[in-house]
């Protein structure tokens, strides 16, 4: 019987701790308040009932039971409250407004004989007996509450996702418990005798909701139970222990109660710090093992991490520990190849997932973009609140979407890389064998895992761009080498051109300064005052040739030098009309074809108009150069000239019947000092300039080229051979 009497107050202290635990969590939210002056009322009715039991006088028999009531009263008001704080329900507050009007009602009748009045003695204690208002109160005791499981009931049914169904299951089952056992205790009031189990029930409603806590993230109050527990354990275990010193001192030291307290309480202040420290570390062993353990967790990852630099090794040793950690039926890690645009990306490693799934996963620009923002894990299970709390319907669908594919693909929760701010991966994991749900603890854990990893990781990549950057500077190294090895023999055949232009130089400019200075000096020594005033004027003509012929050369080559350069460029603004601009160069050659017996002629083979934009300086400079060579190595036949329009091109065609070009040279035959072996044999003056600069003139109008066809097989002998000729073509570009 000594027992049953102490059975409230068992219940009352868990009640009442389980209270002080959720309102200790800091927040304001109404839930955690209303459930801690829930717990309170709840407390009253035990510690009253247990104070009850003790007395052996009626009148305080009386005032204890009346004491029970003035918190009983408030039962219905504050459940219904929290069944509607919980379920986030707003039409009831006109019946909430009434409940509580009916609880501060009943509070000032509890108090009267209207309501109790006399005592009901029983084989296990004793109870004061109902009167009218107290059945008018029961009933709405149980009118009210019947709210409280309606609530929740229908909010499980229809809206709760997975989350708050683990934890609403729960929450029924403590409240059933307390209801369900607890309302026995109002038997005695009706004079009907029945054993006091039903003050078990507190103890049942606060071992039921603490499973909840710590295994479903109710009311997220998993660490405040875990330190306030070490700290009341702290607190009972140094007064049990000053306590005993102050009974040993008490007897066998001090005379003096003084003496004892002030020494017992410096004991207690001196022991406090230390034995605090030891329970935490007993309980965080033994009591708190799975909190713990993340701790270690957090060591051991972040204590290997500084050690590995090889990326592959890092994301097996996250998605290993995080698996093995949390016990898990899948995990992965999906990683964002910058290197790809637009950046894509890649399964770093899996498992229990299927490859394709999870990279299905991360096309979702929504899952991306909420990771990006938030920074924060997303858990499936909260997807459907996050739905009802956005106000934008695409976001809602969104959320809905999502939803349904992690759910196809069995993904329980997404965890995002972070570095420099920066979204970098994913890290995916699915449920836990265990089938609980992620705890605050679990999140908490993943946030600073993900930290830990993405800077590991970023490291890596940093590390690999380095070993990647020392390859490519090797690779340009040996490409460096390899170009001045390039250049090495490019210079060479440089310096063998220089040599071949001092030769062609020398000896285009040694001929006519030689003709120039012989006839010098024949005037300065007499000779000339000998010679008749007919061969007289054949030295003098020779000399003049000779020197228009070296200004030539030397106009050539600084023309050539000039073109050379990459500042080198040409306005080509003019208008011309092709056909009329080639026939008027053909008509100023016709004087230097009939001095050869050539024929020259010029000839439209199609309609124009031959209309194109260009410089007619450097043009008339092309146009002449080409029929001054097509005259120069024509010994006998014709040089012609043609126009004709094929697409959206004019082509010009000279074309003779001279000496031809060997087909070797027509490969290099517009690079600079190059002259055609046939060219060399018949005629031995010249610069091998002028298709250089011809070249060079039609490279700078836009569209436009030049190119050179011969039949010719073989270099003339001294005999010569029967001559094929040559042409060369000019394309421009019509203007529209």
């Amino acid at each position: 019987m000594s027992f049953l009497k102490f059975l409230p107050l068992i219940s009352c202290f868990f009640v009442l701790t389980l209270g002080f635990f959720v309102l200790a969590k800091k927040s304001s939210k109404a839930i955690k308040i209303i459930f801690f002056l829930f717990c309170l009322v709840v407390s009253v009715w035990l510690f009253g009932t247990f104070m009850m039991f003790r007395t052996t006088q009626d009148y305080l028999a009386i005032f204890w039971d009346r004491f029970i009531y003035a918190g009983v009263v408030f039962v219905p008001a504050l459940m219904h409250h929290f069944s509607l704080l919980i379920t986030k329900r707003k039409n009831q507050r006109l019946l909430l407004y009434t409940n509580y009007g009916l609880a501060f009602v009943f509070l000032f009748l509890s108090q009267t004989k209207y309501f109790v009045d006399g005592l009901f003695y029983y084989a296990w204690g004793v109870h004061t007996k109902a009167q009218f208002f107290h059945h008018i109160f029961l009933f709405q005791f149980f009118f009210f509450i019947f709210f409280l499981f309606y609530n929740i009931y229908t909010f499980y049914k229809n809206k709760a996702n997975a989350l708050e169904k683990a934890q609403l299951k729960y929450v029924l089952l403590a409240f059933g418990l307390l209801i369900g056992i607890g309302a026995f205790a109002y038997l005695p009031a009706y004079g009907i005798s029945i054993f006091p189990f039903s003050f078990i029930s507190g103890v049942l409603f606060a071992v039921v909701l603490v499973y909840a806590i710590l295994h479903h993230r109710f009311m997220d109050i998993k660490i405040a139970i875990k330190h306030g527990s070490i700290y009341v354990g702290s607190i009972i275990v140094t007064v049990a222990l000053t306590f005993s010193l102050w009974l040993f001192l008490n007897k066998l030291v001090y005379s003096s109660d003084i003496g004892t307290t002030v020494t017992s309480l410096i004991f207690a202040l001196i022991i406090f710090s230390p034995l605090n420290k030891f329970i935490e570390k007993f309980a965080n062993k033994h009591l708190f093992y799975s909190l713990y353990n993340y701790q270690e967790t957090i060591n051991h990852l972040t204590n290997k991490l500084t050690t590995i630099i090889n990326l592959d090794q890092i994301i097996d040793l996250v998605v290993d520990t995080i698996k093995n950690t949390m016990r898990l039926v899948r995990s992965g890690v999906l990683l964002i190849d910058e290197s790809k645009s637009p950046f894509q990306y890649q399964v770093a490693k899996v498992v229990g997932f299927n490859k394709k799934n999870g990279i299905s996963l991360v096309q979702d620009n929504f899952l991306t973009r909420h990771l990006a923002v938030t920074q924060k894990p997303l858990v499936r299970e909260e997807l459907d609140f996050l739905s009802e709390q956005t106000k934008s319907p695409s976001d809602k669908q969104s959320f809905l979407t999502l939803k349904e594919h992690m759910t196809r693909i069995e993904a329980s929760l997404c965890l995002p890389l972070i570095s420099s701010n920066k979204l970098t991966g994913i890290i995916v994991l699915g449920g836990k064998v265990s089938g609980d749900a992620y705890s605050k603890e679990d999140l908490d854990l993943l946030t600073v895992l993900s930290n830990q990893a993405s800077i590991a990781i970023e490291n890596a990549r940093l590390y690999q761009q380095v070993q990647d950057f020392n390859k490519t500077l090797q690779t340009k190294v040996d490409e460096q080498t390899k170009d001045i090895q390039e250049k090495a023999v490019h210079l060479e055949k440089l310096l063998k051109m220089r040599s071949e232009f001092l030769d062609i130089a020398s000896h285009q400019l040694r001929t006519p300064t030689s003709v120039i200075k012989g006839t010098l000096a024949m005037m300065k020594e007499g000779d000339m005052e000998k010679m008749s005033p007919e061969e007289k004027a054949k030295f003098v003509e020779g000399m003049f040739q000779k020197s228009v012929k070296l200004e030539s050369i030397i106009n050539d080559i600084l023309v050539a030098s000039e073109m050379d350069t990459a500042d080198f460029d040409i306005e080509t603004k003019d208008e011309i009309e092709l056909d009329k601009f080639l026939e008027k160069e053909v008509n100023e050659h016709q004087f230097d074809a009939a001095e050869k017996k050539l024929t020259l002629a010029f000839e439209k083979l199609t309609d124009g108009p031959f209309k194109i934009k260009g410089s007619i300086k450097y043009l008339e400079q092309v146009i002449d150069n080409l029929l001054d060579n097509a005259l120069k190595y024509t010994p006998q036949g014709f040089v012609k000239a043609t126009i004709k329009k094929e697409g959206n091109n004019a082509i010009i065609a000279i074309s003779d019947s001279g000496i031809g070009i060997l087909k070797d040279d027509l490969k290099r035959i517009f690079n600079k000092f190059i002259r055609g072996k046939n060219a060399r044999n018949v005629y031995t003056d010249g610069s091998g300039l002028g298709l250089f600069i011809i070249k060079r003139i039609m490279d700078r109008h836009p569209g436009s080229k030049v190119w050179a066809e011969s039949p010719v097989r073989q270099a003339l002998t001294a005999g010569g051979e029967e001559s094929k000729g040559s042409t060369f073509y000019l394309q421009f570009p019509l203007l529209k």
